[in-house]
């Protein structure tokens, strides 16, 4: 099994896993589909591909690249604090959550037109691959927004220090499943555990660990996949499935290092 180590905002490749592919398919059959030449039919079939269409058009929000995506929510990590600095933080969970959504929409749109721009071509076996890993990239991005949301929430909430970084520290998620494998499909949820490290996760001295670290994740989980949340539209992000986690029914969503290396 291959895992994806993701501790705090950066990813680190464990096990046999490759480093990340480049982004940009370079396949000469692959082009990104326009709504002007998406056909009738396969909308038709897929109505979900349809919601994507009727959704940017509505946005007035003209399709992109998987690319153009991964970096839209890549920037908005990287400005966190300015986008959102007058925001209060429930705010900033449903700005956060509309990215998010206005993004996935625009990824598997992109992602769409690949495929079909490769249904005719006798190498297509090789394009699916690529496609995988990027939407496993894009996950991850979006993982990473959505948990630097909940980590600054519970700073405002007195969970954290106040001395605590503004990026998370000491608590990390170990993608599994074909997250980890960076496998991940159309109908893919991303099977994610999460654990913390006692020594550097800052949490305030009236907070437990492991209860702190329940919030946050629960918080980031909510963010990605209530389809209730503010300016939602009833649509999620990824529905995250936290069930492989060591003893799911009795266990905490995060556990700790040591209780982790003990398990294992």
């Amino acid at each position: 099994m291959r895992l994806s180590l993701r501790r705090g905002m950066t990813t680190f490749p464990l096990a046999s896993m490759s480093s990340r592919v480049p982004l940009t398919v370079t396949h000469p059959s692959i082009r990104l589909m326009s709504p002007q030449t998406m056909t009738a039919p396969a909308r038709l079939h897929a109505p979900y591909l349809d919601q994507c269409q009727s959704a940017l058009a509505d946005s007035n929000t003209a399709p992109g690249s998987m690319t153009a995506c991964i970096q839209k929510i890549e920037d908005a990590c990287a400005r966190f604090g300015d986008i959102w600095a007058d925001q209060s933080q429930d705010q900033v969970q449903a700005s956060v959550g509309a990215i998010l959504r206005e993004a996935k929409l625009g990824f598997d749109h992109a992602a769409f037109g690949h495929e079909i721009a490769g249904l005719n071509d006798p190498t297509s076996s090789n394009l699916f691959l690529p496609i995988g890993q990027h939407r496993a990239d894009f996950a991850d991005v979006c993982l990473d927004l959505a948990l630097l949301e909940a980590w600054h929430w519970a700073k405002k909430r007195h969970l954290l220090t106040a001395a605590a970084p503004e990026t998370p520290t000491g608590l990390f998620i170990l993608g599994l499943g074909k997250l980890g494998g960076r496998d991940l499909n159309f109908s893919s949820d991303v099977d994610v555990i999460a654990f913390y490290d006692k020594d550097i996760f800052p949490v305030h001295h009236n907070a437990g660990r492991s209860e702190a670290a329940g919030k946050i994740l629960a918080r980031m989980g909510r963010t990605l996949s209530d389809p209730l949340l503010p300016q939602a539209n009833g649509r999620f992000v990824w529905r995250v499935d936290w069930r492989l986690r060591p003893d799911p029914s009795v266990n905490p969503l995060a556990l700790s290092v040591s209780a982790g290396l003990d398990y294992y």
